[in-house]
């Protein structure tokens, strides 16, 4: 696993990564329950297979016939099949095709498994949908586990796939496949023009340590008209959506209010949502200030800045607040200017700007739903902790699994009715099985009966993560 793992990650997740994914792993997701040997791309820890699934639910799949080549761990195949479509699920791996089957048996999923490289078992058929979270990287597999990872060293596999796709494809029929920078982007839009086909980029998303893309593919006289070199970009669109929503919702206050904060006018609209923030942060930096040492903290999506301005009163310290909303940030610099160990930083985890910095705190106060992927947002962080140091997540929820769906759809509602239904896109309801893996203690338990006995009042866990 070391050569897959530093070929495409580098140093990031680094030996606890490794050590993980080297033994056979239970994950679970949207309902599903999903052993996942070593050999097989776990999708748990990279963005790529949980973007395309989500894309994915952009259309209607009911009694629409699906093909998914290489499924590995079946996650979008059998979330294909829970929406109604009859999916063909196909891999080259012959221990991903054991556990598609176990997979599937346990998880109550009709999908048919087709051991096959790319359409080579493969009986002809017409599909409505054809997905694919490719091997990208140019260099040949040597073992199975790299076959998930590895194209070819003259990217053969995807010769094979615009050689041979066209038998499976009607004229309207949606041909998904994800890739990211990191890949031979012009030799695989060479390969695909060679056999008549186009590739449309539909939407792209940054994360720590790649950027994805989703492109379709079509026959070039399907779509005379697109416009190959048009990048969208999720990534760029967010802090603009974010903050006109914020505004919509009367979260955006006058430097004066942003000074006093969390106290404000008990008249205000949101004046008890602020009680519940201040008595969060006050445990929070009753905490931090018992420790009695130097400590050099950041807030990960700061916003305006009130809460990493209130840790910089704890003595000894240095605050470094972070986040992509530009106008907020903008008012944390105007506001808290004189505060000499506080900065602001127009920044997210991964930038390079951060790459050699290490902390000794690093807290999400009600921004941790808005990174997709859990796994990877904590061992960035771990990654970027000093020994000893620890991670704390408040102002937040976390669900049991089996809550998840319909938080889900609360929040389109919510978000709906606001006048925003696209910001449910960037909104991730993350579950406690998620922090499971990991070094954690629940410092704050709102449901604890004696927390509720003695009234310390609180809404959400306040949950601390330790370095190892």
């Amino acid at each position: 696993m070391n050569v897959v793992v530093k070929y495409v990650i580098g140093h990031t997740y680094k030996p606890l990564l490794e050590k993980y994914l080297s033994k056979k792993r239970v994950f679970q997701h949207n309902g599903f329950r999903l052993q996942i040997p070593p050999e097989v791309f776990h999708p748990g820890f990279f963005f790529s297979t949980k973007f395309l699934m989500t894309y994915l639910d952009r259309f209607e799949l009911q009694s629409k016939s699906l093909l998914e080549l290489g499924a590995g761990s079946g996650l979008i195949s059998f979330h294909a099949s829970k929406r109604g479509a009859k999916v063909t699920a196909t891999d080259l791996n012959q221990t991903a095709i054991e556990y598609l089957n176990i997979n599937a048996s346990e998880n109550v999923v009709d999908v048919k498994i087709v051991y096959s490289d790319l359409f080579r078992n493969l009986p002809e058929e017409k599909f409505d949908f054809i997905v694919l979270n490719p091997p990208y990287y140019k260099k040949d597999a040597s073992s199975e586990r790299e076959l998930a990872w590895f194209c070819g060293s003259k990217g053969e596999y995807f010769e094979g796939l615009f050689e041979g796709i066209g038998l499976y494809m009607h004229e309207t029929t949606e041909v998904l496949m994800v890739l990211c920078d990191g890949c031979d982007l012009d030799m695989i839009k060479a390969m695909a023009r060679k056999e008549g086909y186009a590739m449309n980029l539909l939407c792209s998303k940054k994360t720590l340590i790649e950027t994805n893309f989703i492109f379709n593919i079509k026959k070039a006289n399907y779509d005379t008209n697109c416009n190959h070199n048009v990048e969208v970009t999720n990534e760029g669109l967010f802090p603009g959506l974010y903050h006109r929503m914020r505004k919509k919702e009367g979260r955006i206050y006058t430097d004066q209010q942003v000074r006093q904060l969390p106290s404000i006018d008990p008249g205000h609209v949101h004046s008890n949502e602020w009680e519940v923030r201040k008595n969060s942060s006050d445990r929070l930096i009753e905490h931090l200030t018992s420790l009695h040492r130097k400590l050099n903290i950041l807030e990960i999506g700061c916003g305006n800045g009130w809460i990493s301005n209130r840790l910089s009163t704890i003595p000894s310290c240095r605050v470094t607040g972070i986040d992509i909303n530009g106008e907020e940030l903008s008012q944390a610099r105007r506001v808290f200017n004189e505060v000499k160990n506080l900065e602001f930083l127009e920044a997210m985890p991964g930038d390079t700007l951060l790459r050699d910095r290490s902390y000794d705190v690093i807290v999400f106060a009600a921004s941790i739903q808005y990174f997709e992927d859990f796994n990877e947002i904590i061992l960035w962080s771990l990654d970027h902790l000093n020994a000893g140091g620890t991670i704390h997540i408040l102002d937040s929820h976390l669900y049991d699994e089996q809550e998840i769906d319909a938080a889900k759809e609360r929040t389109r509602k919510y978000f709906s009715d606001l006048g925003f239904p696209e910001m449910a896109d960037y909104y991730f309801h993350h579950s406690f099985n998620e922090i499971k893996k990991f070094n954690y203690r629940v410092l704050f338990d709102p449901k604890n009966y004696i927390n509720r006995l003695i009234q310390r009042k609180g809404v959400f866990p306040w949950i601390m993560i330790q370095h190892q």
